[in-house]
């Protein structure tokens, strides 16, 4: 809060309740310690004192009061005698008025020269104090100002807390996923690396298991090799054999077949030379039989002995 707007309030130098009061009466509860410049009716002699702490609000000033303890009671009236009334502008001949200064309060001594300058005080107290209402309707306007913004700051205070509480669960809430996530990366990754050195023990098995049965396949094959070849080796001469046999076979088929096709040529020929035999012999006797009465066609009888 700017405090020159107070200042002439500061400066004022004399001051009294019945003056003071319309102008506490507008001035803000937690502004007011700020101006309060009375002292205390019941304790006369009390000095307030005033400590702001720096970047404190005005509500949060600390006010100290430092009485002066006194030890009987003619110390404490011949104190009031000579003690300052609480109103430095009241000077009487440049000091201040005091109570053994009481002739001034008679009417019958007053001189023009005070009256004139009481007179000149009143309309500076009067001055001081359209400035003080001037400075306290300002200071009113900056404190509903300084309220308002200050309930907008504690609203967007609210909000933005609100959203970074819901941020922070959320973020929370993703922390403990993500280390709930982790534990089961965790125990996944101790499966696959069981998996994995399982496999690598089978696998080695294997290559040891594949790498005799390569020396047993390789053994059987040599073994193999050298029976195929003897069995490969009989099998030509086998074969060399039943072709031998077969081109005996055929000799003997070809001769066969010779002497078969000279003995039938030589059936066909004496067949032939029989029925011939027979025919000629048979027309012989026909011929014979033609010398006698009519007989019949030669060439029907030959037919007829032919179908016979």
């Amino acid at each position: 809060m700017n405090l020159a707007l107070f200042q002439p309030l500061l400066n004022l130098k004399a001051t009294n309740r019945v003056l003071f009061q319309p102008i506490a009466d507008i001035v803000p509860s937690d502004i007011l310690p700020l101006v309060n410049l009375i002292d205390s009716e019941d304790e006369p002699n009390v000095l307030l004192e005033q400590t702001v702490v720096p970047g404190a609000k005005p509500q949060d000033c600390l006010f100290k009061k430092r009485k002066t303890c006194l030890e009987d009671k003619s110390s404490a009236s011949s104190s009031l005698k000579i003690s300052a009334i609480f109103s430095p502008s009241l000077m009487l001949d440049g000091r201040a008025v005091t109570m053994d200064d009481s002739a001034w309060r008679d009417h019958a001594s007053t001189k023009v020269s005070d009256l004139k300058s009481l007179e000149a005080t009143r309309d500076q107290l009067i001055k001081d104090n359209e400035l003080l209402k001037v400075s306290a309707e300002e200071a009113q306007r900056c404190y509903k100002e300084l309220n308002h913004d200050f309930e907008q700051f504690k609203v967007q205070t609210a909000n933005s807390r609100k959203s970074y509480e819901d941020q922070l669960a959320d973020l929370q809430l993703k922390a403990s996923q993500t280390a709930k996530n982790n534990i089961d990366l965790e125990a996944e990754k101790l499966s696959y690396s069981t998996q994995i050195d399982e496999a690598k023990s089978t696998i080695l098995s294997l290559t040891a298991r594949y790498d005799g049965e390569l020396l047993q396949l390789r053994t059987d094959s040599k073994q193999l090799s050298f029976a195929q070849e003897c069995a490969v080796k009989g099998m030509n001469e086998k074969l060399l054999s039943l072709e031998a046999a077969i081109k005996q076979k055929d000799a003997d088929c070809e001769a066969w077949y010779k002497d078969m096709d000279a003995k039938s040529k030589a059936a066909v020929a004496e067949q032939v030379r029989v029925k011939v035999a027979a025919f000629m012999k048979s027309v012989q006797s026909k011929s014979l039989a033609s010398l006698a009465p009519p007989a019949s066609n030669p060439l029907e009888a030959e037919n007829k002995h032919l179908k016979a």
